[in-house]
């Protein structure tokens, strides 16, 4: 169980559920589509910059992604931001976290671009 499942910040079961719904597409929630963990491999992914909030839901499906992806030697990047939720850099965009969020989004496609060190 991740912490924030244990604070319940932003989402709710509701809430969560409703997410599911919408991102499922296929009815299935062993989709890979769903659930990118479940694709068997994840060898010869082009290289990917990740961003993680804090508070968000999904935070620690992000930690876990990145890690698989980089254990199969894809060349990653991630970033977490903490004490804020999904989606708040653009429902709160005059914060200075959001600020940041956006600089960073910007540095991260320049990485994937070849523009940027790792």
């Amino acid at each position: 169980m991740g912490e924030h499942d244990r604070t319940r910040y932003v989402c709710s079961a509701g809430l969560r559920a409703c997410a599911a719904e919408l991102y499922r597409g296929d009815g299935s929630p062993n989709s890979p589509r769903f659930m990118p963990l479940l694709y068997p491999s994840f060898e010869g992914l082009p290289p990917a910059y990740i961003h993680a909030m804090g508070l968000d839901s999904l935070r620690d499906d992000a930690i876990i992604y990145e890690k698989a992806l980089r254990e199969a030697g894809v060349r990653t990047q991630i970033k977490v931001f903490p004490g804020v939720g999904h989606g708040f850099w653009a429902a709160f965009p005059d914060i200075g976290a959001a600020e940041r969020v956006r600089r960073d989004i910007a540095y991260g496609l320049g990485w994937l671009l070849g523009r940027g060190e790792a």
